[in-house]
C-alpha cells in the first residue's frame, strides 16, 4: 500500500504524528486528578505563580503534553475572563515553539519524499496560494489537534508570519469558548464533564465542528488538482 510506503519513508514524522495524538490523552487524565485533589492550593496561586504556570504551558502545549482546549478550560475555571491575555500569549508562544520543533523533527524530509508525486506537488502548490485561509480553518476546527497541525503546517513550510497571525485568528474563537465553558463550572470535579451534559455547550461545539469541517472539505475540493492541471 502506498500509505505504508510513505510512512516507512518518513518514520520520524509519522512517529511524531502518532505521539502527538496519544500523549495529550494520557497526560490530561493525570493532570486532571492533580487539579481535583489540589484545588484549594491552586485557588491561592498568585499572579506570579500563574505567570510561571503559563510559561510552562507554552512548552507543554507545543509538545502536545497538554491540549490547548484543556488549558483554556482550566484557565476559565480558576481565573475566569482574566485568563484571556495569559492564554493568548502562551498560545502564540506555543505555536512558534511547535513550529520550530516540527522543523527540527522533519527537516524537509517529508516534502522531499513527495517530489516524485506530481498530483501531490500541485496540491501543495495550490495550497500555498490560499494558506492563510487554510491555517485559519485548521486552527478553528475542534477536530484538528493543535500540536499535530503545528507539525503538518511546518512540514508544508507555510509562511511563519502567516502561520502565527492566521493561527491566532483561527484559535481565538475556540479559546474564548473554552474559557467560557470553564467559567460556567462550579465544581472542579465537573470541569471536564459538565459541558458535555449541557445542551447549549454541546450545540456550540457541534456547530463549530460542522461549520469548520464543511469549510475544510470545500477548501480542499477547490485546491485539488484537476486532470487539466496534471496535463499542463
Amino acid at each position: 500500500m502506498k500509505i505504508l510506503v510513505e510512512i516507512r519513508k518518513n518514520k520520524r514524522s509519522s512517529f511524531t504524528f502518532l505521539a502527538l495524538g496519544l500523549i495529550p490523552l494520557i497526560c490530561s487524565s493525570s493532570i486532571t486528578a492533580y487539579f481535583i485533589t489540589h484545588e484549594d492550593f491552586i485557588q491561592d496561586f498568585s499572579i506570579y505563580t500563574w505567570c510561571i504556570f503559563y510559561m510552562i504551558t507554552c512548552v507543554t502545549m507545543a509538545l502536545a503534553i497538554t491540549p490547548t482546549t484543556y488549558i483554556a478550560i482550566v484557565s476559565g475555571y480558576f481565573l475566569g475572563w482574566v485568563s484571556i491575555p495569559f492564554m493568548l500569549i502562551s498560545y502564540l508562544s506555543a505555536s512558534l515553539l511547535g513550529y520550530l520543533f516540527a522543523l527540527l523533527i522533519d527537516n524537509g524530509i517529508f516534502l522531499k519524499n513527495l517530489e516524485e508525486n506530481q498530483k501531490v506537488q500541485l496540491f501543495i502548490k495550490n495550497l500555498k496560494k490560499k494558506e492563510f485561509l487554510m491555517i485559519i480553518l485548521a486552527r478553528l476546527s475542534p477536530a484538528l489537534p493543535f500540536a499535530i497541525m503545528n507539525l503538518l503546517l511546518a512540514i508544508l513550510k507555510v509562511d511563519k508570519k502567516k502561520f502565527l497571525i492566521a493561527g491566532f485568528i483561527g484559535m481565538l474563537p475556540r479559546t474564548l469558548l473554552s474559557i467560557f465553558l470553564g467559567t460556567q463550572v462550579k465544581e472542579i470535579s465537573l470541569l471536564f464533564s459538565q459541558h458535555k451534559k449541557d445542551p447549549t455547550n454541546q450545540l456550540l461545539i457541534i456547530s463549530l465542528l460542522i461549520l469548520t469541517t464543511l469549510g475544510i472539505f470545500y477548501f480542499i475540493k477547490k485546491i485539488l488538482p484537476t486532470e487539466e492541471d496534471l496535463i499542463q
